[in-house]
């Protein structure tokens, strides 16, 4: 998606600043020995996660819905569906960023950086690479523990216009176990 080139520029150079190599690889690529191995950081679309799909959505509160621009919060029977496939020039349109860090084995971390469109993509990317943005989640999570901060997922709406995203809301935060 368009949104991975910004998402990309927001997210490798705070990935750089840990000093250990950064690879970029297709997720067509991505083995599962790469996934007990590695940390891995996903960036894309929620319907192009492939192999990590069941991983990312093991001990989620979320289940994907009807397609892949639709969420399911399993507590409270809340659909979050997305508007921003194709929007009209001019007209606004709501989309979602989606947020989850977990372990993937004991030495190894899976960060995902996702949205439904390019609009909620773009937002979490830019929520995750401003200190303010990374505090208030945190806040939001209520536990700054590192098993909290380690295992949690997150989701917010994005409201635009013209397939640019403008203001978003925290609408979701979840342990995960």
């Amino acid at each position: 998606p368009e949104g991975s080139a910004f998402a990309l520029a927001k997210i490798v150079p705070i990935l750089q600043k840990s000093g250990k190599a950064v690879n970029i690889t297709m997720m067509s690529d991505l083995t599962t020995a790469d996934i007990r191995s590695n940390h891995i950081v996903y960036i894309g679309y929620i319907s192009a996660l492939e192999k990590l799909t069941t991983m990312v959505f093991a001990g989620s509160g979320l289940r994907i819905g009807r397609s892949f621009d639709e969420l399911f919060n399993t507590k409270t029977a809340e659909y979050y569906t997305s508007d921003a496939g194709l929007p009209e020039e001019g007209d606004p349109f709501r989309d979602y960023g989606m947020f989850s860090t977990f372990p993937a084995s004991i030495d190894t971390q899976v960060v995902m950086i996702s949205g439904m469109r390019d609009a909620g993509l773009m937002h979490t990317a830019q929520a995750l690479s401003d200190a303010s943005a990374l505090d208030d989640l945190i806040v939001a999570i209520d536990s700054d523990t590192d098993e909290a901060v380690g295992s949690f997922e997150a989701l917010f709406e994005v409201y635009g216009v013209d397939r640019l995203n403008f203001d978003a809301d925290l609408v979701y935060t979840n342990l995960l176990d």
